[in-house]
């Protein structure tokens, strides 16, 4: 059974093992400047995650606990990109019905970067700003992209990634758990090295200190318990604005390399009693860099919300050469908003394909942008692709739930006199048929 320990308001946690080869260490602070602790973790090798709550006191650290405990629940034991991806869309719907339960409070949602060791495999499951790292002979790699406003600025060249740092929206969020039904993580798989260095890590850390700093932390502490006490430290001497937590895990020197996890199979994975020989860690708070480029790494492989895009589009061509782009086209759609802010579906592609246009306009709902997530908005801005108009029309029976449940959750009385004010008209209704029934019976007497 997980153990689950909390970090108290104002307070810290700290976690420590060498279980199954692998050394690592685990911190959350609640910071300077905030009273509570939204953060939560997971230490369960192979699996390790930090969620990132959001969402306010009885929400966020709500939101980023639920997430936790389901991965631990549904997380594959080994590295399987797709049982991973299961887990993650898991706990998205374990937050969302958090929130219409009671358990939390509407609007909560939450990051979630986590990772599961195989061998030499490494498989991770991402979505928002929390990021993962690797160390690798001296070199700090972001093997994650940041799911932010400011990180589609930067990946634009519209902004420099030092002025994303100080950037007015900064913190708005494009992807989280908790916020659309629909969301996929990406997936990315990674070929280590025998001393390899992990980092994974809430924004509360990579906010306050470059990746210079980052590395330099990485390189210069041999022990892991001394590495994450560093980090938390550097955080909060440049000013702790957050609360920040850390997984540092070091890779053994004897590391097994599986030819077959380098050819993209599935390596060699220890038994149950060295995988883990504890409950797992888990961390949840209060209830009161460098893009992954590396040549020498397997490049990722990002699977369904990552590779979707790249599938249409390769699909598209393909089909542009046996004659059959027009026929695809009419059967993909997507959903994006009008000039007015209503949701529109179209079928077809978002972007020119070759420079050429290839979607048709199906019709505008009666759905706002503006009342649905901050996530789901941004999402709309770049069109969210869909597999067909059934699926569009699926979707917008999601939107349209959550708008219902967070209007009942903002104004709960309306709900019951509406119910008060139908029962009354309902007899009414009744009583009228019972005078009509009596006044034709009376005249065929």
């Amino acid at each position: 059974m997980a153990e689950i320990t909390s970090a108290g308001s104002t307070g810290k946690i700290e976690i420590n093992s060498q279980a199954s080869k692998l050394t690592y260490a685990a911190r959350t602070d609640v910071g300077l400047v905030r009273e509570h602790n939204e953060d939560s973790l997971v230490a369960y090798p192979p699996l390790f995650a930090v969620c990132d709550g959001m969402g306010g006191h009885e929400a966020g650290e709500v939101a980023s606990r639920i997430a936790v405990e389901t991965l631990v629940k549904e997380a594959p034991s080994t590295a399987d990109g797709t049982g991973l991806e299961h887990a993650i869309i898991a706990a998205n719907h374990a937050v969302i019905d958090g929130a219409r339960t009671g358990e939390g409070r509407p609007g909560m949602g939450t990051t979630c970067t986590s990772l599961i060791i195989e061998g030499n495999r490494l498989v991770i499951g991402h979505v928002g700003d929390s990021r993962a790292y690797l160390l690798r002979d001296g070199e700090l790699i972001q093997l994650t992209q940041d799911h932010s406003l400011v990180a589609d600025l930067v990946r634009q060249g519209r902004i420099t990634r030092e002025e994303s740092r100080v950037h007015p929206q900064r913190s708005v969020i494009t992807r989280a758990l908790g916020s659309d039904p629909n969301m996929l993580p990406d997936i990315y798989e990674f070929a280590l090295r025998p001393g390899d260095r992990l980092l994974i890590n809430s924004d509360g850390l990579s906010s306050m200190i470059t990746d210079a700093s980052i590395t330099t932390i990485l390189s210069g502490f041999d022990d892991v318990d001394e590495c994450a006490d560093e980090l938390v430290k550097a955080a909060l001497q440049a000013g702790g604005h957050d609360n920040v937590t850390v997984i540092v895990i070091d890779l053994p020197d004897d590391l097994p390399i599986s030819p077959e996890a380098d050819e993209g199979g599935t390596a060699a994975m220890p038994t149950a009693g060295e995988a883990s020989a504890a409950t797992p860690d888990i961390t949840v708070s209060p209830t009161a860099g460098k893009d992954a480029t590396d040549k020498t790494a397997k490049q990722p492989k990002r699977r369904k919300a990552s590779v979707i895009a790249f599938v249409v589009a390769l699909v598209a061509i393909i089909a542009a050469a046996t004659g059959g782009t027009y026929a695809y086209a009419r059967h993909v759609a997507f959903l994006t908003t009008d000039d007015s802010g209503y949701v529109t579906v179209y079928q077809g592609f978002p972007d020119d394909i070759a420079g050429v246009s290839l979607r048709w306009y199906v019709k505008t709902t009666d759905i706002k942008a503006q009342e649905l997530p901050q996530p789901v908005q941004e999402r709309l801005t770049q069109g969210i692709k869909v597999g067909s108009l059934d699926d569009a029309d699926s979707v917008l029976t999601d939107y349209r739930e959550q708008i219902a449940e967070q209007q009942v959750a903002q104004n709960p009385a309306t709900s019951t006199v509406t119910t008060s004010t139908t029962s009354s008209a309902a007899s009414t209704v009744s009583e009228d048929s019972a005078r009509t029934a009596q006044t034709t019976s009376e005249q065929n007497a």
